[in-house]
């Protein structure tokens, strides 16, 4: 075999030569691999609609009511800004299962950025518990004593 030609053969044959060598099965003949690609099915139709997420929360003898929609991306969620003195964010976490919750953040305006002040995270699924929802009723008090009050539950549609 001259060099050439022997190139050719090498560059015909290894990629062959390795698919036997990583094959499962080394001891059957290489062959081409078949794939059997299922059909897809759309999801069937829930049973009932799912429970909407709302916040409610108070500052000031005024109550606010925060739908939260489900989101694949906690970092493009929005605090809601509350008169400029408390910033509330809430992060509903719908899929993947694993790391599906609730997250509730409550912040103080800060001199450079806004200051944590409250967090909790819920695991999901979780109940209402009364009047209150899931959460309870949460009381909550910046550095200057000023008072911010919410509750988040489940909603039917």
């Amino acid at each position: 075999m001259s060099g050439t030609s022997s190139l050719k053969f090498w560059l015909r044959e290894m990629p062959r030569v390795f698919t036997c060598l990583f094959s499962v099965a080394l001891t059957q003949a290489c062959a081409p691999t078949r794939v059997t690609v299922a059909p897809v099915r759309p999801p069937a139709a829930a049973s009932k609609p799912q429970p909407a997420l709302v916040c409610t929360y108070t500052y000031g003898g005024e109550s606010q009511r925060l739908s939260v929609p489900p989101t694949r991306d906690p970092y493009r969620v929005r605090a809601q800004n509350v008169e400029d003195r408390f910033e509330f964010k809430v992060v509903y976490l719908a899929a993947p299962a694993e790391v599906a919750s609730v997250s509730v953040y409550t912040y103080s305006p800060g001199p450079d950025a806004p200051i944590l002040i409250h967090e909790a995270k819920y695991g999901l699924p979780c109940t209402n518990h009364g009047r209150h929802g899931f959460t309870g009723l949460q009381l909550l008090y910046d550095p200057r004593g000023r008072e911010f009050e919410y509750y988040c539950e489940w909603l039917e549609r």
